[in-house]
């Protein structure tokens, strides 16, 4: 119920939002029409709806069945970071940490990972890095 309170959230503050897409999944043999109208048939839509009819146009749904056909073809993750080169701000967060780690041990073939960081609380970048580095 929280994301549809979200949705609703967004088409009342953000009238310049062009589309919001959100992507379901097959429930009670209902298709991606009927699902999409049993959402914005919520009471939580009334005051949308009152503002302006044609907000809820915004609303694009997509079922995750045809979705998940075609995220089958793409490649792995290795085999997509394989020699290509990673630019990469916010290195030195949560993360950016996290996805650096990641990148390490999952992409052997990963040609460069370039990090924008700057000097911090008196430490420059370089030992900010082999701070990050020297963690277990």
């Amino acid at each position: 119920m929280e994301g549809v309170v979200l949705v609703e959230r967004l088409l009342r503050s953000c009238p310049d939002l062009k589309s919001i897409y959100l992507l379901t999944r097959s429930k009670k043999g209902m298709t991606t029409k009927e699902t999409a109208k049993a959402i914005t048939d919520l009471p939580f839509f009334d005051l949308v709806k009152a503002q302006n009819c044609y907000v809820l146009k915004k609303i694009k749904m997509f079922r995750y069945s045809l979705i998940k056909k075609k995220m089958d073809n793409l490649p792995s993750i290795p085999e997509f970071f394989r020699n290509k080169n990673i630019f990469i701000t916010g290195g030195s967060g949560f993360i950016g940490k996290v996805l650096v780690e990641k990148l390490l041990r999952s992409c052997p073939d990963l040609k460069n990972i370039y990090l924008l960081m700057r000097h911090k609380k008196g430490k420059t970048p370089e030992e900010r890095i082999k701070a990050i580095t020297d963690l277990p």
